[in-house]
């Protein structure tokens, strides 16, 4: 045309790109902007307002479920101790998302051996968010 633009035509004969449309392959995008419609169908996700530790059940045999929110992306740290102080496991330790995360701790220790009943103790630290919860391990 006159204005050096190559306009091809589809399969079905239909000149490409029409009016304010761009042909931009496989999608073509109208730039009338009355008509935009946004739809998904994913619920409104929103990130925790603050730092939060939970287990359940408590006490627990032969699991327990643990969760813990991070209301920002940090380093952080899981760790199962005993009721002498000596840690027992280390369920988490890297830098994660801000968001909700739940894992499921059976009463191993770091080498898969299952320990005894008693009181056990899980100690988050994430950025200056420290927090400690007893759980109670019942046979």
């Amino acid at each position: 045309n006159a204005y050096g633009i190559n306009i091809k035509v589809d399969f079905y004969g239909t000149p490409r790109p029409q009016g304010t449309a761009w042909d931009i392959g496989a999608i073509e995008y109208n730039n009338d902007s009355t008509n935009t419609t946004v739809m998904t169908d994913k619920p409104d996700i929103s990130l925790p307002e603050k730092y939060s530790l939970s287990s359940y059940p408590n006490p627990f045999n032969p699991s327990t479920n643990i969760h813990y929110s991070l209301p920002q992306g940090s380093y952080v740290q899981l760790t199962i101790y005993d009721i002498t102080g000596k840690k027992v496991a280390e369920l988490v330790n890297d830098y994660q998302q801000a968001g909700e995360y739940e894992l499921t701790w059976h009463a191993e220790n770091s080498f898969g051996q299952q320990l005894a009943s008693g009181l056990y103790f899980v100690r988050i630290q994430a950025g200056k968010y420290m927090k400690i919860l007893k759980m109670m391990y019942i046979r």
